[in-house]
């Protein structure tokens, strides 16, 4: 089952993380997986809608490129989100914290001309190098 919720919904005190274990990729060393308590049941993940500011697509080699602004309100509640939950880790690791870009983005995707256009952010863990943490997130399309 695949929950979608808001950037205002989440609460970065109800994540938890798993044991960490080592991280198959070679510039990190450990990646923790989260889990998301929403009282009645645990997500092993957060899917988080995307509050778009600006959206235009493309056709690219037989493929879409959609070019995407987020809201300037969702990019401050996700740094928001970073800084609470990342620096609750960090208390016991004391690395540099390395935040997610919400910069101006684009996506790639086959599927044909999409009417709609929802984003969401997946966020499955944190991972971790020598010096930094930071978020394990990636960016996808909503089926249409």
């Amino acid at each position: 089952m695949l929950v979608y919720q808001s950037s205002t919904e989440i609460d970065p005190n109800q994540c938890f993380l798993c044991k960490p274990i080592s991280n198959k990729f070679p510039n990190y060393v450990s990646f923790y997986k989260i889990s998301y308590n929403l009282y009645s049941f645990t997500l092993n993940s957060l899917l988080i809608w995307i509050d778009l500011k600006q959206v235009t697509y493309k056709e690219h080699q037989n493929q879409y490129v959609l070019y995407y602004t987020m809201e300037d309100a969702f990019i401050e509640r996700m740094l928001q989100f970073e800084r609470v939950f990342l620096g609750n880790l960090n208390q016991s690791l004391h690395k540099k914290i390395q935040y997610t870009s919400y910069e101006n983005k684009n996506f790639f995707y086959s599927t044909g001309k999409v009417e709609t256009y929802k984003l969401f952010i997946r966020i499955s863990g944190i991972w971790e190098s020598e010096t930094h943490i930071g978020l394990t997130s990636k960016v996808d399309i909503y089926p249409n």
